[in-house]
């Protein structure tokens, strides 16, 4: 009877068969497996932008231990915006709320 043969053996023989010197330091990615930090965007990319606010509300009675929840949901849609205009709209709304 044959033994089992391991499936890693394959890639156990190709590395342990590997001669050196090796760098300590590698090349990197090949070019098409580079992604850049920031993607490059068409601030001009125009589309539809819409708004989803949603609440939640816990309601607790520690007496019972019995808790009740609401929510309330609307949507605002905005229409066809550009991008650089709605990044402009959510930094907006961002100040407007902190303050």
């Amino acid at each position: 009877m044959a033994a089992k043969k391991d499936p890693e053996d394959f890639w156990r023989k190709a590395i342990n068969s590997l001669t050196g010197p090796f760098p300590e330091v590698g090349l990197g990615p090949p070019v098409d497996e580079v992604v850049s930090d920031k993607p490059q965007v068409d601030p001009n990319l125009s589309g539809n932008l819409s708004r989803i606010t949603m609440d939640i509300y816990f309601f607790l009675n520690p007496e019972t231990n019995k808790y009740f929840t609401m929510q309330n949901q609307t949507m605002t849609d905005f229409g066809e915006v550009t991008l650089a205009e709605a990044a402009e709209m959510v930094r907006k709304r961002k100040r407007k709320t902190k303050d």
